[in-house]
């Protein structure tokens, strides 16, 4: 069974999805993108930022058929 420490995690994330590769990936409300990697126990520990998308208000984020993380940002919809 995969375990997730909440300890590392954003106080400001709402959700978080697991890739097809079993990436860990956790947007926060500040548009901070984080990833990790799950160790040979399965345990998700160490987070990494990997993008910044912007001031932000993400509501949500899912994966497409390609593995491409795809994020709901309300403030960037017109």
């Amino acid at each position: 069974m995969t375990q997730l420490h909440t300890a590392f995690l954003s106080p400001c994330a709402d959700s978080v999805q697991v890739s097809q590769s079993g990436t860990l990936w956790l947007p926060d409300k500040y548009g901070n993108v984080f990833t990790s990697e799950p160790d040979s126990k399965g345990t998700y520990e160490d987070l990494q930022k990997v993008a910044y998308v912007g001031p932000s208000r993400p509501l949500g984020h899912v994966f497409d058929a390609n593995d491409n993380l795809v994020i709901c940002d309300a403030s960037k919809v017109r």
